[in-house]
């Protein structure tokens, strides 16, 4: 998964969290993947795993304070992620697609 995959999909979570009534974001976990699959976002400081990383083996991640400056930056004008609105807005990586 690309880094703008990756940051989609962890705004379809918030989205779901947000749902619930959780706005605690140190409590959101906002990445489920393989260790491999999140190398260039924990690269970057935008994630780290919840409770460490096994190879081969899906585990769940969440931001660093920089992946939610990120994050915010990429997704803080977006709807929400089950809006149909949500698949026509642009993100710097280009329009959402379905």
């Amino acid at each position: 998964m690309g880094i703008d995959s990756i940051f989609k999909d962890a705004h379809r979570r918030v989205s779901i969290a947000k749902q619930r009534g959780q706005h605690d974001r140190s409590r959101m976990w906002t990445g489920l993947d393989y260790p491999s699959g999140m190398k260039e976002v924990i690269k970057k400081g935008f994630m780290t795993p919840v409770c460490g990383e096994t190879p081969r083996i899906l585990g769940w991640y969440t931001f660093t304070e920089a992946g939610w400056a990120e994050y915010d930056r990429l997704y803080g004008e977006a709807p929400d992620y089950f809006s149909p609105d949500f698949f026509n807005f642009s993100t710097p990586f280009g329009r959402i697609a379905a």
